[in-house]
């Protein structure tokens, strides 16, 4: 029997990475976010992430452009109007924090160490393989 495990959620904290990259992005940008609180920065981003990923996921937009309009949309709210260009600039900020952040869940060596005496596993992704390979 083989299983497959998931990364992000499942094996790696995404939740977590992923605040430690919004409130990064939040903090470095806080003029711009200044009438934002942090949590509602954190919710704006997860819900404006969340949509251009879907979108992604339909084939609907690349892998760059989702991360491009998920950063020009926030900075709109906000007032501010982005080139793709400074998108990918600020996406960065956001990006170099959440994988500085990366973190197993506390159980995840254990329950792999276990399942690998008995089972073949592996490892499964619906993320981007150039985020991976750098």
């Amino acid at each position: 029997m083989r299983i497959f495990f998931d990364i992000d959620g499942t094996l790696l904290d995404h939740r977590s990475s992923e605040r430690a990259g919004v409130l990064e992005l939040y903090t470095k940008h806080i003029n711009a976010f200044r009438d934002f609180t942090r949590g509602e920065f954190c919710s704006l981003w997860c819900d404006i992430s969340e949509k251009h990923f879907a979108r992604f996921l339909k084939g609907e937009i690349s892998f760059k452009k989702q991360r491009q309009e998920r950063i020009i949309e926030v900075f709109n709210i906000a007032g501010i109007l982005l080139t793709h260009e400074e998108a990918d600039l600020a996406f960065l900020d956001y990006l170099q924090e959440y994988e500085r952040n990366w973190r197993l869940f506390d159980d995840a060596m254990f329950c792999l160490e276990v399942m690998k005496k008995e089972h073949k596993l592996g490892i499964i992704s619906n993320g981007y393989l150039e985020t991976a390979s750098r």
